[in-house]
Parts: structure tokens; C-alpha cells; sequence
């Protein structure tokens, strides 16, 4: 194992190999280690700036893919020649150089003014920054190491940081030389644009950007019909279609119908296939067949086929009151249309959520001399503190022989405080996941012999350390 290239996250087997020539894949268990606070801490200050200021080049999901295509579409630069073209970037988190990384990351908070987020300062967050770049030490086969380049893969920092280092590299290279007019966006290490040149010359493009950066090498794909995230888009002659991408090594297996999971959880499963199906399906006939894909994955996890008619009808209804009571489907073209038109109108959950955090930034950034009060830091912390006053929170195991616990529990709380002075404290019951196969097999922290510092034996060699840093 390369001590330069570890990634750090949980430790689980996968029944496929994850990377050609990668049977196995250790993943380390950094949860509750000493930078993961800081790491959440940096994480929740940035991610909002780089949102913010980042968002005209960042694709969310594939619904934002497709309205950004529609945007280009209407500017009238989609033609019947324009090609699209995908690359991604070749171990993105293990390969970012630190220190370079975080002189990125000073210029970027510069370049837009955040000279101080909450009261701290650049140099303050520089320095939690490099703390948890160079801190992430664990132990594997009995010996000690620590991650000298990139960043922990399970790290939230390491997301943030990517994006922002990501965010100078693409403006010296792709960005340098694309037209202002075509499209590109991001998501995370995976880059799509359009292009009307000959492919010669967005080979020189990609030929160019691949050499620019020792760390940074990327794989590319130039076509008129290819796959960027879970969308397949395909330019017919000028006319675009698009369908759901399923990858050719996905398994048919979404979460079990006899898996001990509230109802609510299945509903679910179902009404997101179907609201996916009918984004990014551009044909009645594609949402057909996709349809039949949903239906025979979930048969083929053993839900019912009377359960999966009965949701079909109640998303159908939701969205389309005039539609057959009979059979659960869309009957025709006219129908499809108008309901794909009104379910793309509506932003997809990550788009809302990247706005929303976008909308934070005014409220966290604050420039002001080293002195300075910050009063709104002060209500906002108040507020944070009265949030959880006057209310109590239980929490349970799911179990599907105790459905209504909820509400047994909630009577005997009223049986017992109603009409007292406790009448107005608020009580909330909800449940915890049980715990999965990957929380069982995780090791939690090293055996305590190799967290003691241990007297070197006789017959060692001074030269000859017992522990690899």
C-alpha cells in the first residue's frame, strides 16, 4: 500500500472490484478522530462561498444538466454538429497537492472579498486547513501513517477544497480556451462541456489540460451521444434527446422490501425512480422503458406487485388528477409531455439545497477590522441556543412490530404532564437507522498495544524504527 495514497473513510468489501486491478479497497474509519470536527467546522464555513461564487460553472444533478442544455438550446448554439464532451479527473482527493491546495484556497477567499467568515480571520482558516490536511494519522498492518499528499476521502474539508482548487485549475486551462458561449460545468471531478469546433481541436483542448498540472490527469470522452452522471444525452441531428444512464456494472438491488424499514422509506423508493424517469426521459417511449426497468427492479426486491401499482396510481394522481383510476400509466405523448413540463419546473432536492446554502453567504461573511463586534454572530447563536428549549427528543431503533410507538408514547407523555406546568414542552420521537453490515465490520480505533508506546526490544537495531510515519 502506497504511503502516499491512502484513502480514509470506513473499511468495507466490495463484491466487485472497485478499480480495474483493485480487488480490494481499504477504506480507514475516521470518524470521531481528532481533525473531524474541525474538518465538519471548515466544511460548513465554505462549502456556502464556494456556491455562491462558484455556481455558474457547477452542475448539481442531472436536472440541473438538463436545464442548462435547454438554456444553451434556447441561445440557439445547439446544432447539428455540436459535439459534447466529458472527462474526469484520475483520483481527485488523494492527488491534491497540500500546500499548493491552500494557497489556492487564500486566493480564492481573497479574490471575493471574504476577508474574515465569522469573525475569523484567512490566516486563521488556513492554518485549521492545514492541520487537517497533514494531521490524518492512523495505524494499518501494525505500523503508524500519515497522509503526506491529497486529503482524507471521508473528510468534508476535502470536498470544499477540492472544488476550490478545481476552480483555478479549470480557469487556466479549459476555461482559457472554450468560448464564452458554450457550456461547461462541473461536478466535483467530472467536467462536461459543448463544443462546435472539430474534434482535432478539442483534443489539442484536452491534450493541453492534461499536461498542465503534474497531479492533476484526466480520461475524456468527444461524442455526440455519451453519459454524464445518471443522464444519457444524445444529439439527433440537432434535436437533443436524453434518458436515464444506468452503468452496464450496476446491480438490479435497491433497498428490500423485507428490509425492517418504515413505510414511508418504500414510498420513497418509488416515487424518486418514477420523478427521475420522467425528468430525464425526453420521449414517452424512453419513460416507457424505463417504467419497465423500475417494475421489474422492484419485483426483482420483493415488492409487491399490487404494492407498486398502488404507488404508480398515487404518483400519477399527484401530478395528473385527470388520469385513468384503472390503470396506474400514462396513456399517452400529450399526457407525458405536460407532466414532464411541470415536474422540470419544480428544482430537484440538491439544487434547493445548493441555493439555500448560497444564500447563506451574506450572513457569514463579515469584514470588519480585527476589533470589531459582530452582533449578528451573537443573535445567531442566541437563536441556536432557544432552538431546543422547551422541546425533548426520544429517539428508538426502527423495528416494524413497533410502528406505533410514536404514538403510545406520545399518549403516555400526555396521560402524565397535560394540563401541568410541563403542558408546553414539545416532545419528539423519531428513530435511529439500525446499524448496517458496513457500521458492523468497521474498526473502530487500533488495538490499545499499538497506541502505547512500546520499549524496543533487545534484539532491534536502534536503526530500525518498529512504526512507519
Amino acid at each position: 500500500m502506497a504511503k502516499n495514497k491512502i484513502e480514509l473513510a470506513y473499511m468495507y468489501f466490495l463484491p466487485k472490484p472497485h478499480k480495474k486491478g483493485t480487488p480490494l479497497r481499504p477504506i480507514i474509519n475516521t470518524i470521531h478522530a481528532v481533525t473531524a470536527r474541525i474538518s465538519k467546522f471548515l466544511d460548513q464555513k465554505l462549502r456556502p462561498l464556494f456556491d455562491r461564487y462558484v455556481r455558474s460553472t457547477t452542475i448539481v444533478d442531472g436536472v440541473d444538466l438538463l436545464h442548462q442544455i435547454d438554456q444553451y438550446i434556447q441561445k440557439g448554439y445547439f446544432n447539428s454538429s455540436t459535439l459534447f464532451i466529458t472527462f474526469d479527473i484520475t483520483n481527485l482527493y488523494t492527488m491534491l497537492p497540500q500546500e499548493e491546495s491552500l494557497k489556492i484556497l487564500d486566493e480564492f477567499l481573497r479574490q471575493h472579498n471574504c476577508h474574515r467568515i465569522h469573525g475569523i480571520s484567512i490566516e486563521t482558516i488556513i492554518e485549521l486547513a492545514r492541520l487537517v490536511l497533514q494531521a490524518n494519522a492512523f495505524v494499518y498492518g501494525k505500523k503508524f501513517y500519515r497522509q503526506i499528499i491529497g486529503g482524507a476521502m471521508g473528510s468534508p474539508f476535502t470536498l470544499t477544497l477540492a472544488n476550490i482548487f478545481m476552480w483555478k485549475w479549470e480557469r487556466q486551462t479549459i476555461l482559457s480556451k472554450l468560448p464564452s458561449y458554450e457550456l461547461y460545468g462541473r461536478y466535483i471531478d467530472d467536467v462536461f462541456f459543448t463544443s462546435n469546433e472539430n474534434e482535432t481541436t478539442i483534443k489539442e483542448w484536452l491534450d493541453f489540460t492534461n499536461q498542465f498540472h503534474p497531479n492533476i490527469k484526466l480520461t475524456y470522452t468527444i461524442s455526440q451521444c455519451l453519459p454524464f452522471l445518471d443522464v444519457l444525452i444524445h444529439n439527433q441531428n440537432g434535436t437533443l434527446s436524453s434518458s436515464v444512464y444506468h452503468k452496464s456494472a450496476a446491480e438490479p438491488a435497491i433497498l428490500s422490501y423485507l428490509s425492517d424499514h418504515p413505510r414511508h422509506v418504500f414510498r420513497n423508493v418509488i416515487q424518486t425512480a418514477l420523478m427521475r424517469a420522467i425528468r430525464y426521459s425526453s420521449t414517452f417511449e424512453a419513460f416507457n422503458i424505463e417504467r419497465r426497468t423500475i417494475r421489474l427492479t422492484l419485483l426483482y426486491n420483493n415488492y409487491p406487485s399490487i404494492y407498486i401499482n398502488e404507488q404508480f396510481q398515487q404518483f400519477f394522481l399527484k401530478y395528473l388528477p385527470t388520469i385513468s383510476l384503472i390503470l396506474p400509466l400514462i396513456e399517452n405523448q400529450e399526457q407525458f409531455v405536460i407532466l414532464r413540463k411541470k415536474l422540470l419546473e419544480y428544482p430537484s432536492v440538491k439544487q434547493i439545497l445548493v441555493d439555500k446554502s448560497a444564500a447563506t453567504v451574506d450572513n457569514i461573511i463579515i469584514i470588519r477590522d480585527q476589533y470589531g463586534q459582530n452582533d449578528d454572530e451573537e443573535t445567531t447563536n442566541n437563536n441556536k441556543d432557544n432552538k431546543f428549549q422547551k422541546k425533548i427528543f426520544i429517539h428508538s431503533l426502527y423495528e416494524g412490530r413497533f410502528r406505533h410507538i410514536q404514538r403510545e408514547i406520545h399518549e403516555i407523555h400526555d396521560s402524565f404532564f397535560k394540563n401541568t406546568i410541563y403542558q408546553d414542552i414539545r416532545l419528539i420521537v423519531g428513530h435511529r437507522n439500525n446499524p448496517n453490515i458496513e457500521y458492523e465490520l468497521t474498526t473502530k480505533r487500533p488495538c490499545s498495544s499499538l497506541l502505547k508506546n512500546q520499549p524496543l526490544q533487545k534484539k532491534q537495531k536502534v536503526n530500525e524504527p518498529n512504526t512507519t510515519v
